[in-house]
């Protein structure tokens, strides 16, 4: 059982590399099995991306601190932000009133920009984001 959240990030290509390669390091610095710390990152249950942008994320995921994958993309977010690159995040709780949400411009994304999380009804709008980032890919 447990408390469970809707998950979804939006990251610039570049910022998801470099989130990668923290990870990594982060797995090193804490003694963890590299794999079993990115594995998270490979088990989304949403995840499109475009020329600029990757987006993903998880439904009814148990998102605490402590969790040492949870953990490492929480620190790669920050990570990434103070190197200059752009993301949003979002988790919705199961009280629908809890939503919370953070994320950065970076200055590394030129005249790109990260697409804003569409939430529609206390839920994501998955298909919205797709849509948004293909016509994203038609006029940059």
């Amino acid at each position: 059982m447990g408390y469970r959240s809707d998950v979804r990030i939006a990251v610039s290509k570049k910022g998801y590399k470099e989130m990668l390669k923290y990870i990594e390091e982060f797995a090193k610095r804490k003694d963890l099995d590299k794999d079993d710390v990115i594995d998270l990152l490979n088990c989304t249950d949403f995840s499109c991306e475009n020329k600029y942008q990757k987006y993903f994320g998880w439904d009814g995921i148990k998102w605490y601190d402590g969790f040492p994958d949870i953990d490492a993309i929480i620190e790669a977010l920050s990570h990434i932000e103070n190197e200059g690159y752009s993301y949003n995040f979002t988790k919705i709780g199961e009280e629908l009133t809890y939503i919370e949400e953070h994320g950065c411009d970076g200055i590394k994304i030129l005249k790109k920009f990260i697409c804003c999380l569409s939430i529609y009804r206390a839920r994501f709008a998955d298909f919205l984001m797709e849509n948004e980032m293909k016509e994203q890919d038609k006029i940059i």
